[in-house]
């Protein structure tokens, strides 16, 4: 079952389009990967599923309600069941680890500080950070800060998790843990994951289905299976960097470099 469904979404900033009449589904306590080249679109994709940005036509419907056309009321209810770890962590600089993970306790519920504390441990215990609780992000690696975010994410329980480039600026140990803790969570907690990624092999690993965005729109999409054996031309150039080059005129070579390299 699809708990996010967008249909003939497009969106454009200023003058620059973005997004041409994409449609994609996410299914429910899956994991599904948006992939593409950086500068495509996909952290835009994620604030426009958050109601951060709005489309300029289409449909975005989670559990099957229009975002676009819900009261404020209506949406502070489902953004609280959308956990998202940020590609920078965004940790609060002046705040310990136990202090970031407790915030969006403290910001939702009435709960004693003891079930605050108790919850807490649990979040950092289940990212393998329990012992740096008094830490400050400063002191942090740059793998444990991201961690730190994500037991945050989790606070709340939410339904739907988004990670925004989650692999981007990790060492390859860091890397392994966190694509382990993602593939846990999502089974464990039984979400719904939504990865936003340009990191192939780490993403394909762990996803259920991928989507992969170029000039505009989904040019592809499947399985990872599917999508490793794929016919389309830029899908075996993102993945694979194989393609060969003597089938394609120059024209189109500079094409994908372009649409892969150079996007601002």
């Amino acid at each position: 079952m699809s708990i996010i469904t967008i249909e003939n979404l497009s969106f454009k900033h200023s003058d620059k389009i973005i997004f041409d009449n994409i449609s994609l589904k996410i299914k429910e306590n899956k994991i599904t990967a948006i992939m593409g080249p950086s500068g495509c679109g996909k952290t835009t994709l994620l604030k426009l599923i958050g109601r951060q940005l709005t489309q300029n036509s289409g449909k975005i419907k989670i559990q099957n309600k229009e975002i676009s056309q819900l009261k404020d009321s209506e949406l502070y209810k489902i953004r609280k069941n959308i956990g998202i770890l940020f590609q920078n962590g965004a940790l609060f600089s002046d705040l310990s680890v136990y202090e970031n993970v407790a915030f969006p306790i403290r910001e939702h519920t009435n709960l004693s500080e003891k079930l605050i504390r108790d919850l807490v441990l649990i979040k950092l215990q289940s990212v393998g950070l329990k012992n740096v609780y008094n830490l400050m992000p400063s002191e942090l690696s740059i793998g444990m800060a991201k961690r730190t975010a994500l037991a945050r994410t989790i606070a709340l329980d939410p339904s739907i998790i988004m990670y925004d480039e989650p692999f981007s600026g990790q060492d390859p140990i860091s890397m392994a843990t966190l694509m382990r803790l993602i593939k846990l969570l999502n089974k464990s907690l039984k979400t719904t994951t939504i990865i936003v990624s340009h990191d192939v092999i780490e993403t394909m690993s762990i996803a259920d289905y991928i989507y992969i965005i170029n000039d505009k729109r989904i040019i592809d999409e499947g399985t990872p299976k599917k999508i490793e054996q794929s016919k389309n031309e830029f899908t075996q150039y993102f993945i694979k960097k194989k393609i060969n080059y003597e089938k394609i005129n120059q024209s189109s070579k500079n094409t994908y470099e372009n649409d892969l390299f150079n996007y601002s």
